[in-house]
């Protein structure tokens, strides 16, 4: 998976885990898609997130994959070995962009608030 961040993410399909609503990103969305997936590092959490959506993602020039995504900013490929995890630069601007902000839920990534 060397390289992962140089690909450019072409289409992005969501699936929203707790309502089972699929959506896709268009083009202003995928702009913004590629900054977080661009910007991600290897993700230091250790144990088991909650993985909020699944995610299609396609990249230019080859075929894409099935990641997992959670609130705190994680993705993971779907895989049947360990693979690496990798978290987005901004969580809270990823999780309005993929729709996971659910009214009346507190979302787990935000800051405190006073």
């Amino acid at each position: 998976m060397s390289g992962l961040s140089a690909q450019e993410v072409v289409a992005v399909t969501v699936r929203h885990e707790v309502t089972g609503q699929t959506t896709s990103l268009d083009a202003a969305a995928l702009e913004r898609f590629n900054e977080q997936w661009r910007g991600k590092q290897v993700s230091a959490s250790d144990g088991d997130p909650n993985w909020e959506a699944r995610l299609d993602i396609a990249f230019a020039g080859e075929s894409g994959g099935r990641w997992f995504y959670a609130l705190n900013g994680d993705l993971q490929v779907l895989a049947m070995k360990h693979v690496t995890r990798y978290r987005v630069p901004n969580p809270e601007a990823m999780n309005r962009l993929l729709g996971l902000v659910v009214p009346g839920r507190v979302d787990e990534a935000a800051p405190a608030r006073d």
